[in-house]
């Protein structure tokens, strides 16, 4: 039986993989200063005691600057978006005219936008400039007005 995250369970400074119990995806952690965290896989939403300890190796583990909410992504992941995700893109592209890559950019940003208008990050301690952030997808989906 695999080990589970305890109270005493600490990430070394380089993370450490710890594995969905629904799933069995690998996630990588910078702490254990949490409650629950949501699996990026299933979207499972996971007590810190049932996740189990993942056997990956350190030298596995790439190194990177570690996010204050302990979850790993790394820096060039693409996500994946679910068959109805896809099917409204492709609609609301094709009602506005735009292309997907142009239609997906200009959306987000007016997500993050209206998300955080009145709220501040949840974690304390990320660095997010919403202005920035809404100016850099904004730029992107000019730019792909040329690439689509």
């Amino acid at each position: 039986m695999a080990n589970t995250v305890t109270k005493a369970t600490r990430a070394p400074s380089g993370g450490k993989f710890i594995q969905c119990p629904h799933c069995n995806s690998s996630a990588r952690v910078f702490h254990f200063s949490w409650a629950s965290l949501q699996c990026p896989h299933c979207k499972a939403l996971v007590p810190k005691h049932e996740w189990l300890l993942s056997n990956k190796p350190a030298e596995q583990l790439p190194t990177t600057t570690s996010p204050s909410n302990g979850a790993y992504y790394p820096p060039h992941s693409t996500m994946k978006l679910t068959e109805t995700q896809a099917k409204v893109l492709q609609l609301v592209s094709n009602a506005e005219m735009r292309g997907r890559s142009q239609m997906l950019s200009l959306l987000l940003a007016e997500g993050v936008r209206f998300y955080f208008f009145d709220r501040a990050p949840f974690w304390h301690g990320v660095e997010l400039n919403v202005e920035e952030a809404v100016k850099q997808l904004e730029a992107e989906a000019m730019a792909a007005v040329q690439a689509d």
